[in-house]
């Protein structure tokens, strides 16, 4: 890799490794009563703790999905003891090199492993060789089924990848002044269009139903554009700030759910609002108390959120220096689940995708270490 394109590498992904850490600073200092005391098996009665809803009105397709009561005056609901309904396994395994079945490593001072990867409704699992310009698909038992070469003309330094619905490939190029935007390709490779680039402070991309969104910051999106390539910022039927362009939320893999974290900061706990629908109204607006083992410490931090195809919720919680998931039922808000992640979020280097839900159910964490990358599953739904 020449000189100049190493440095531009290096500026790329330190300008989105320093916006994802103002990403992930915790909302607000947590000086509350501690929980009751966490253990790594599932609780004895196996049942979850409901959360408290508080119902009222929907809001028109106009208004912002935020909660109409201080946090305060809400009654925080505990969450599962870690262990209930839990379900990981490691589904792919890869190491660093120069064969074909190796993905690639750039150490240039920094470490960046594979920038992003995908899971697929047909069960297979796409990764973003960036290094090599490529894609791997991997199926279910994690042996590589085949790979994708991508277009050297299209993308400079690819570092996102997404699937829509009807079988297109995003891949979003790094963020940065001579790079460019999106190209969507047919499942063969082959290049059927391109979307612009959005901007320098997007740190992960998404598909849902047949368009693609760029994140902000961790909690809300852009739509990039359509799988035709008519770039857009617009998305009937899904509640957008008209003055910026910004979906202030997640729109989930169905393409028809949005899911939100209130803007409100409590040192107690969180609020998850989900709306769905053409002409959204809200499901729930459930509220959550974080699971302090001890003493609450200034580190309690929500890492990811997304929902599946059927509406469920996927929460990753960064709590007293560990990190879990948390599984919401999307109808009702109940916690399903509850499941530790060893490790920390952004440990083995810069990526930009670390976290990817599983259209179907879960979510893939990808283990990024200087040897190789390992994409972990991981759930929380009752079998």
């Amino acid at each position: 890799m020449s000189k100049r394109r190493k440095t531009l590498v290096v500026a790329s992904i330190l300008l989105m490794a320093l916006t994802c850490l103002l990403a992930l600073r915790p909302g607000g200092r947590a000086s509350t009563t501690a929980s009751a005391t966490e253990t790594d098996e599932a609780s004895p009665s196996g049942s979850p703790t409901h959360v408290a809803v508080a119902p009222r009105p929907a809001p028109q397709a106009a208004d912002p999905p935020t909660v109409t009561a201080e946090p305060s005056a809400r009654a925080f609901g505990e969450l599962p003891a870690l262990g209930t309904n839990a379900q990981a396994k490691v589904w792919v395994k890869a190491t660093y090199g120069d064969g074909e079945d190796q993905l690639a490593f750039l150490d240039d001072g920094e470490d960046y492993p594979p920038q992003g990867f995908v899971p697929t409704r047909d069960g297979k699992l796409v990764v973003l060789d960036s290094w090599k310009q490529r894609l791997v698909r991997y199926d279910a038992s994690g042996k590589i089924e085949g790979t994708i070469a991508l277009p050297k003309e299209a993308v400079v330094l690819p570092a996102g990848v997404a699937i829509t619905e009807d079988g297109t490939i995003a891949v979003m190029d790094s963020p940065g002044v001579q790079t460019k935007g999106t190209v969507l390709l047919d499942a063969s490779g082959k290049k059927k269009g391109e979307l612009p680039q959005i901007g320098a402070t997007f740190l992960d991309m998404y598909a849902a139903g047949n368009a693609v969104y760029a994140v902000h910051m961790g909690r809300s999106s852009v739509k990039a554009g359509n799988t035709d390539g008519t770039p857009s910022d617009e998305r009937p039927g899904v509640y957008r700030n008209e003055e910026d362009g910004m979906v202030p939320g997640i729109v989930g893999s169905d393409g028809n759910t949005v899911v939100s974290v209130s803007p409100y900061q409590h040192p107690e706990g969180f609020i998850v609002n989900v709306m769905r629908g053409a002409e959204p109204k809200l499901v729930f607006a459930g509220t959550y108390k974080y699971p302090h083992k001890g003493a609450p410490e200034d580190d309690a931090a929500i890492v990811y959120l997304r929902s599946d195809d059927r509406g469920n919720v996927y929460i990753v919680l960064w709590v007293d220096q560990a990190m879990s998931l948390v599984c919401l039922d999307g109808n009702t808000g109940a916690p399903t689940g509850r499941v530790g992640i060893p490790g920390r979020p952004d440990e083995g280097g810069t990526q930009f995708t670390t976290f990817n839900v599983v259209p179907t159910g879960g979510i893939v964490f990808q283990r990024a270490t200087n040897e190789g990358s390992s994409y972990e599953f991981y759930n929380c739904t009752p079998s």
